[in-house]
């Protein structure tokens, strides 16, 4: 634990705080920094998270304890606004011991997608029928969250009273703030960020590059219930085709218990065409991998993956997706070609390949407008330098 107040200068206006298990806090804080936007840092962990030594002279590293709570209650006070990256895990704990301080200043929530699962204990709400079995046989005494859910609504212990002291919801999709207000029973003004940045997340090396007209097939993005895998090997087996070529699917973060039965199941469904990817790999070696998968296969039921698509469509492959999820109305809405995972008919060879020039062309065209470096900094000074 590294608490260092002395470094939280009175002219940062902005307190960013990171739960542990943040995948994302260097591209978080990359974000900010790049729009020159005053903030610090709170993270749960440890200072090896950080990949940029020169961050560290503005981080502080904390844990949950009551020394913590103490370092809130004497810092909170210099800021103009708190950011919460995501409210899982720590993250939830923060927010609840912030709340209780006297003088605190609106928070900021940037949602991630799963703490909609986590709000009054909806996980289940987001699987297909094979998941959700899959997920009470992993987890079976979640069957009693409808008692937990009864009891925090007399009682008003959950998640969901806390997020009700948060002001500002964060996320470059209208649809998806829209949808946490519904799931919180809460109207929250909109802030726009995201953590999407083109030449990051492609690199500047596979900014010209395309995917191949007819290749492979790629099929979520995590060992998460909410990719719904189960259901997308049923749909895949329905053709034939399949043999020709290979199914990645990556697995290398998430649940473990969900990712070896997932394998195993694939590999039964598929054979040697199957290939789970069961640990971390280079982004460029990932990114071959992109390279020879035409059809990309997102069945997630709630906002995920988003970097993943994004590198998708910019490649040219063909992307199904959920059409009931905020994501596809959002890409819809843009003109972005995306395909609804309803046309996908596996019996049909077409629906294999990948996007044509034209459809490329203006994918990368609108994908520029919404997350390219310049234009990503200009919107987020324009939601947060309000706060400065």
């Amino acid at each position: 634990m590294n608490f260092d107040s002395g470094n939280c200068n009175t002219r940062v206006m902005i307190l960013h705080i990171f739960d542990a298990q943040n995948s994302f806090v260097n591209f978080g804080i990359d974000c900010f920094e790049n729009a020159g936007i005053p903030s610090y840092y709170l993270c749960f962990g440890n200072k090896n998270a950080i990949k940029n030594s020169e961050y560290l002279k503005k981080t502080s590293f904390i844990d949950k304890s009551k020394s913590s709570k103490q370092f809130f209650q004497s810092i909170v006070g210099k800021y103009n606004l708190i950011l919460f990256h995501g409210l899982l895990n720590e993250n939830v704990w923060a927010l609840k011991q912030l709340a209780s301080c006297s003088d605190v200043p609106p928070f900021a929530w940037v949602i991630y997608g799963a703490e909609l699962s986590n709000i009054r204990h909806r996980s289940a709400t987001y699987l297909m029928p094979k998941t959700r079995c899959l997920y009470y046989k992993h987890k079976p005494y979640r069957l009693l969250f409808p008692v937990l859910n009864a009891f925090e609504s007399v009682f008003g212990t959950g998640l969901e009273k806390h997020i009700r002291k948060v002001s500002y919801a964060v996320h470059f999709m209208p649809q998806e703030i829209e949808v946490s207000s519904i799931v919180c029973k809460k109207h929250f003004t909109p802030l726009w960020s995201s953590y999407s940045q083109l030449e990051n997340f492609i690199g500047k090396d596979f900014l010209e590059s395309r995917c191949v007209r007819n290749g492979n097939i790629l099929i979520g993005n995590s060992a998460s219930y909410s990719s719904n895998h189960l259901e997308s090997f049923d749909y895949l087996a329905k053709s034939s085709s399949f043999r020709e070529r290979k199914i990645y699917v990556p697995l290398s973060y998430g649940n473990k218990r969900y990712a070896r039965d997932i394998a195993i199941a694939g590999s039964k469904k598929f054979g040697e065409a199957f290939i789970p990817l069961m640990s971390y790999l280079p982004r460029e070696e990932y990114h071959e991998i992109l390279l020879s998968c035409s059809c990309v296969i997102m069945n997630h039921a709630r906002q995920q993956a988003l970097g993943n698509i994004v590198v998708a469509l910019w490649l040219g492959s063909r992307v199904y997706m959920n059409e009931d999820i905020s994501t596809y109305r959002f890409f819809m809405e843009q003109g972005v070609k995306v395909c609804p995972l309803s046309a996908f008919n596996p019996i049909d060879p077409n629906c294999f390949l990948a996007l044509d020039d034209i459809d490329v062309a203006k994918n990368r065209e609108i994908l520029t407008t919404l997350f390219s470096s310049s234009n990503h900094r200009q919107h987020l000074r324009e939601s947060f330098l309000q706060f400065v």
